[in-house]
């Protein structure tokens, strides 16, 4: 049976510095849950989620989750319904704005509470 949820959530220890070496792994993944995973750094984060081609839900609040690694990315999330982004404190409109790009759009729900986005950025009109 092939792995399709992750919960790392609460692993303050983590960094993500081996992520790369599980890439095949997590391409199937449908389920990740990273929230509270405070020793993850954005760039290893960023790594993380070029892996993932078929997840459906993610979570990264209360991590340091910008989002500004994923802006060469074109549209690879087809199947994204939910983003959990709450209490990213450094998230970015362009860091929110690359979820919706690279989801095609399709996103259905995106959370946001405690941030510090000013919602500007072009697909805002989604964020709940």
């Amino acid at each position: 049976q092939r792995m399709v949820s992750l919960n790392i959530c609460n692993n303050f220890r983590l960094t993500g510095e081996q992520f790369h070496m599980f890439k095949d792994k997590f391409a199937i993944l449908k389920k990740l849950d990273c929230f509270r995973c405070e020793g993850l750094t954005d760039e290893n984060l960023c790594t993380l989620l070029r892996c993932l081609s078929k997840v459906e839900s993610v979570k990264l609040s209360g991590t340091d989750y910008k989002g500004a690694g994923l802006s060469d990315l074109s549209s690879v999330w087809p199947n994204l319904e939910e983003v959990d982004l709450s209490d990213c404190k450094s998230l970015t409109d362009e860091g929110l704005d690359n979820i919706f790009r690279i989801s095609g759009n399709k996103v259905k729900s995106v959370y946001v509470d405690f941030c510090s986005v000013t919602l500007s950025c072009g697909s805002s009109r989604k964020v709940i």
